[in-house]
């Protein structure tokens, strides 16, 4: 009796060690399960973002300086309408990668994402308003040149009556300096206008303040001297010839080329800047992603470290079950052989019994 108790505690007690070991492996499989979901939910899938967010930060910081060579208003509103998509869809992974980090670095990030946006949304009207002027500029200068090359027509054309009336004079004369006098001023007048025409070609061109100031200091020094040449001419005909081309010259077309050219100047530098403060901000941009991106990984390393743990963890609490349900196992096995030899034995001893008391009563009826 002492026996059987002692096996039947001790069957209860390797049976609950079994339970125990079985209900830990089950909770530590749950806590992988549930890891392994949020590392491949969370840190995956945000390194990924990571990758593709700074790639792509990378490629828009080169855009500043392709939007200022675009001269197509058509092609900038395609460049604005694919930006306005990038910002959408950039402000929609970062917050979804930093969902799990510092909310104060993904603040800074998405304010710093959205300044970069806005200076390019900026930059592209400002680049749309240069595109006008410059179409501006280019009409007006094709107006001013035209004028222009008609003044240099004039002027020689002026000059070779000149010269056949020199040639005309020289025969029946044989001197006449006034006709030479007026011979120069009209060679003087033609260089000043092939001058004009050189200027007016020089200044489409022209990217500095300073060369520009020189340009129009020339153009202007020019158009005077032509005027006082003008006025040192005795024929009427020709003052009224050359008269309305030069008041052209040195009237509003002046005023217009000269003052559009400086506000293209004066655009094309604020670009500049623009595209260097935009650069400055795309760079600090892709430094701040790669440095989150640094964040990811080691968070992606230390979630694998500890996944590995928790399945060696596991793997031991398991071995351990089995172990205590092969013990469990022998247990009931010796137990159930420990019944079969208890009975076996009252079996045989009553057996043993039943074969004595026949032997005994043959034994009584004999005698």
């Amino acid at each position: 009796m002492e026996a059987r108790t002692k096996l039947l505690s001790a069957f209860v007690f390797v049976v609950s060690l079994s339970g125990l070991a079985l209900l830990l492996t089950w909770s530590s499989l749950v806590d992988i399960g549930s890891n392994f979901s949020r590392l491949t939910a969370v840190t995956i899938p945000g390194l990924i973002s990571a990758n593709s967010f700074s790639s792509r930060i990378s490629e828009l910081g080169k855009a500043s300086s392709r939007i200022t060579a675009v001269a197509s208003n058509a092609e900038l509103e395609a460049i604005r309408v694919q930006m306005e998509q990038d910002h959408a869809r950039l402000s929609q992974r970062l917050s979804g990668l930093s969902a799990s980090f510092n909310a104060g670095e993904k603040h800074q990030l998405t304010e710093a994402l959205d300044s970069w946006f806005g200076n390019i949304a900026q930059l592209i009207r400002r680049t749309h308003q240069r595109n006008v002027q410059v179409a501006r500029f280019q009409r007006q200068h094709a107006a001013i040149l035209t004028q222009t090359r008609r003044l240099h027509q004039a002027i020689s054309a002026i000059n070779i009556e000149s010269s056949h009336t020199i040639v005309q004079r020289e025969s029946q004369e044989g001197s006449v300096p006034r006709a030479l006098i007026r011979q120069r001023t009209n060679w003087m007048m033609l260089i000043n206008g092939l001058a004009l025409e050189s200027l007016s070609i020089q200044l489409q061109l022209v990217e500095d303040r300073s060369e520009l100031k020189r340009i129009k200091d020339s153009y202007r020094l020019n158009l005077r001297e032509l005027l006082n040449l003008l006025v040192g001419m005795s024929e009427a005909e020709t003052k009224k010839r050359l008269t309305p081309h030069i008041i052209r010259l040195s009237g509003e077309h002046e005023r217009n080329l000269f003052d559009t050219k400086e506000r293209i100047i004066d655009l094309n530098e604020e670009l500049k800047r623009e595209v260097r403060r935009n650069d400055a901000i795309s760079g600090d941009l892709v430094d701040r992603v790669n440095t989150l991106q640094g964040e990811v990984k080691e968070f992606s390393e230390a979630e694998s470290r500890r996944q590995d743990m928790a399945v060696d963890r596991g793997t031991l609490i398991v071995v351990a079950a089995g172990v205590g349900l092969v013990i469990s196992s022998l247990v009931i096995f010796a137990f159930i052989i420990n019944r079969i030899t208890l009975r076996l034995k009252r079996l045989t001893e009553t057996t043993m019994r039943l074969a004595d008391a026949n032997r005994h009563g043959e034994r009584s009826e004999g005698g």
